[in-house]
């Protein structure tokens, strides 16, 4: 690695399961065990993929690292859906120096190519720095530039997940209205109604109401005695 001027190299070991963090060449892949990837300088870093913050898999000219085996009992990458266009992008784009076409979504860090020095909006263009992470604000297409030269695009959809109905567990719910009150589908019914009822005056009219009884009948008995 040395010689081919390579500035990572391979370091300890992690054996825990982890997960690869979301990026623009791969999504949420399970990982077992992995080796860390330790940068020693003098290059680009090259930086494609990343778990739990760390560098997993990098790059620099024509040489791709991987911190895992290529094996289910190291990472699930290999049964993953975007194993097949994760080897596309490394071996056509990035280490042939191909244009980059980055996808991402809203909010969401994207990694940009080494040689990106701007990224060009509709209307407004963002200095960047090569290699590092850029949130793309809205949804749309954002082109890359180093200098004079457009080398690639990013291109910003809504997320997926935002289409995957999933039932909402009660932590879930509370974490996000802490002041609901959850009952069950057999009481909302009468969880409604009793709602209902602290939300208007019956109550306090009905109170009212005996207390005037209570008044009138006094009132009664004592013209009653008087005459």
């Amino acid at each position: 690695l040395e010689r081919r001027g390579m500035p990572w190299r391979y370091g300890g070991p992690v054996a825990r399961a982890q997960v690869s963090d979301s990026g623009p060449l791969l999504g949420p892949v399970g990982v077992t065990r992995r080796l860390r990837l330790t940068y020693r300088g003098g290059a680009e870093r090259g930086v494609d993929v990343t778990v739990a913050g760390e560098p997993w898999i990098v790059h620099a000219g024509d040489i791709v690292l991987l911190g895992s085996r290529i094996d289910p009992a190291w990472t699930a990458l290999p049964g993953a859906a975007g194993f097949v266009p994760l080897l596309d992008a490394l071996a056509n784009r990035l280490v042939r120096g191909e244009q980059a076409l980055v996808t991402g979504t809203p909010g969401t860090p994207v990694l940009l190519p080494d040689a990106a020095a701007e990224v060009v909006g509709s209307d407004r263009t963002w200095r960047v720095e090569g290699g590092a992470a850029w949130r793309p604000p809205v949804t749309g297409l954002y082109l890359l530039r180093a200098g004079t030269d457009t080398i690639g695009a990013v291109t910003v959809d809504l997320d997926p997940r935002e289409s995957q109905l999933e039932r909402a567990t009660p932590g879930r719910l509370r974490s996000l209205w802490p002041s609901s009150r959850l009952v069950s589908l057999d009481r909302i019914g009468e969880a409604s109604f009793g709602f209902g009822a602290r939300g208007h005056l019956r109550g306090a009219l009905l109170v009212l109401a005996v207390l005037l009884g209570l008044v009138e009948v006094a009132l009664a008995s004592y013209r009653t005695r008087r005459a």
